[in-house]
Formats: structure tokens, sequence, C-alpha cells
């Protein structure tokens, strides 16, 4: 469903940031903000439509920490504070992703990740604010690179859980990428 009463999205980011590196670990710690306006959504029954101007303060913390030459550990946390009439869509305010990295021989790394969502707002098909729950997901995949040649695999939502982006849309069953 397209609409011709969209206006072009714009975004004003500003960010600092700091990095400390040790022998085992890499910590980034980053401050933002960014300024939104008229931000594309998609409703579902209704289409799309521009969001109402917000802003989005926060923070996000990232360590990698390699516990031998070939095994590393990544975590990151972000957490975003809103600045508007209305809390925007689809917008966590805590979000969280660990992965463990194994690189067994030289162009091979296996990886699995988890990844953790706050509840958030949407709308529904009459223009109601709702919560969409919060959820995790798990992943695993590897990738590999041989001279030119490059092949990743990836296996999405491995335990197969329901979860909401969308309002009344579940999405992403278990899914295989390559």
């Amino acid at each position: 469903m397209g609409n011709k009463n969209l206006r072009p999205e714009t975004n004003k980011t500003t960010e600092v940031g700091a990095k400390l590196k040790t022998e085992n670990n890499d910590f980034v710690l980053t401050l933002f903000q960014n300024d939104l306006e008229s931000q594309f959504t998609y409703i579902s029954g209704i289409g799309y439509r521009n969001q109402d101007h917000f802003i989005t303060q926060g923070a996000e913390a990232n360590l990698t920490t390699y516990l031998t030459p070939g095994l590393r550990l990544q975590n990151s946390f972000t957490h975003q504070k809103f600045l508007a009439k209305d809390m925007p869509l689809r917008r966590p305010q805590n979000s969280a992703v660990s992965a463990i990295f194994w690189t067994p021989t030289e162009g091979l790394e296996i990886f699995w990740k988890e990844r953790l969502i706050s509840s958030r707002v949407d709308v529904d098909e009459l223009g109601k604010r709702v919560k969409l729950n919060p959820y995790q997901v798990s992943s695993v995949g590897g990738h590999w690179i041989r001279g030119p040649y490059e092949l990743t695999l990836t296996v999405e939502n491995v335990f197969d859980r329901e979860y909401e982006d969308i309002y009344a849309t579940t999405v992403m069953p278990l899914s295989f990428w390559s």
C-alpha cells in the first residue's frame, strides 16, 4: 500500500565515543542522539505513513573478549530514551546481543548469537497503540573465505520462537540464509 502523501525522512545524528583496548579486551562506549523527522512506518491494514518528530538519546556499550587466539565473545547493550509526545513505533528502549565466535582454521568462522529486544509500541488496524512483547532470538552460522570465494550460512531463530516486530505479523520462523 503506497502513500503519495509521505514526506521525506530526515535524521540528524550526533555521537561521541571512547575505545579502550587491553591485551584481551576491546571496550567501546558510544553516546548518541538522533533527531528524526517524518520516519517512514508501515502499519498493518493501513499502509505507509510518517511518524511524528522524535529525538532518541542513548548509549551503546560493546565488549569483545578474546579468550584464545581462535575464540572470542562479543556483547553489546543499547539503551535509548525517547523525547516525544508518544513513544515512537517499534523502537525498543533496551536491546542486547551476545555472541561467541570460533575460528577453528584460517578462513572459517562459526558463531552462536543471542539477541534480546525489550517491549515496544505499535499501532493496530484501528489506529490504537498496542504493546509488542519483548523477545529473544537465537542464531547459529558460519562464514568461510578461501581466495576469491566466500560463503555464509546462518540459521535464524534456531528454537522457532514466535515474535512480533510489527503488530499482528509473526516474523521469522526457523530460517536458513546463505
